[in-house]
């Protein structure tokens, strides 16, 4: 009598062969079904993550699932690898992916792994200066320091360099304003940006105001 993980051990390498070498329709139907697997049992492809990487001429169906893979599949041995391909896709034209992406990176960062080297790349996200980057960016950050509050003097340093002239999205506002709330003392132009934003109350989305309020 097999056990489950002997199962699953025992279908992977021709599941796996079949999504690198099947045509695209049965590629997507193979992939789907090696979705569920992995989500149930990650720990049984954790070695496996590279058959996960997304090619770039690959359809967005098809890199979201993958994407979805790699983040359940990552552990503490293989973190650092599976981080530095998702920052490769959160630098590409393709900017579905690309915030998915970031989103990954921000799930990895709060299971604890490898966080020191995962706090650097969520830095280098806010330094590309890139308008969808750094909104995915921020509102990890702020995830990041309610969980890990210890970061805050790496995180603030660099957050204090953005302008809230430059955020369009609510989200990335209201991440901003929690920030410039709970981390005042570390960052001199806060009360100038919170009284810039209160001045505009009126325009802003209601996530901002309630940010805004609750500080």
């Amino acid at each position: 009598m097999f056990t489950i993980k002997e199962v699953h051990e025992r279908i992977k390498a021709p599941l796996l062969t079949l999504v690198s070498s099947g045509i695209p329709e049965q590629s997507y139907a193979v992939l789907s079904h090696l979705h569920l697997l992995v989500m149930r049992a990650p720990y049984v492809f954790s070695s496996d993550y590279k058959h996960f990487y997304c090619q770039y001429n690959k359809p967005s169906y098809v890199k979201l699932l993958k994407l979805e893979m790699l983040t359940a599949v990552a552990n503490e041995s293989n973190s650092y690898e599976i981080v530095t391909e998702l920052c490769e896709y959160a630098a590409k034209v393709d900017i579905p992916i690309a915030r998915e992406s970031i989103r990954a990176v921000g799930k990895i960062e709060l299971q604890q792994y490898d966080v020191n080297a995962i706090v650097d790349r969520l830095l280098q996200f806010l330094e590309m200066e890139k308008d969808y980057v750094t909104a995915e960016a921020l509102v990890l950050v702020k995830d990041l320091l309610r969980k890990y509050p210890q970061w805050s003097h790496d995180c603030i340093a660099v957050v204090g360099n953005i302008s809230s002239k430059n955020l369009q999205e609510p989200k990335a506002k209201a991440a901003l304003i929690w920030m410039l709330g709970e981390y005042s003392q570390d960052m001199q132009d806060a009360p100038y940006v919170l009284e810039s934003l209160v001045e505009n109350w009126d325009e802003e989305h209601s996530a901002e105001q309630w940010m805004i309020h609750s500080e």
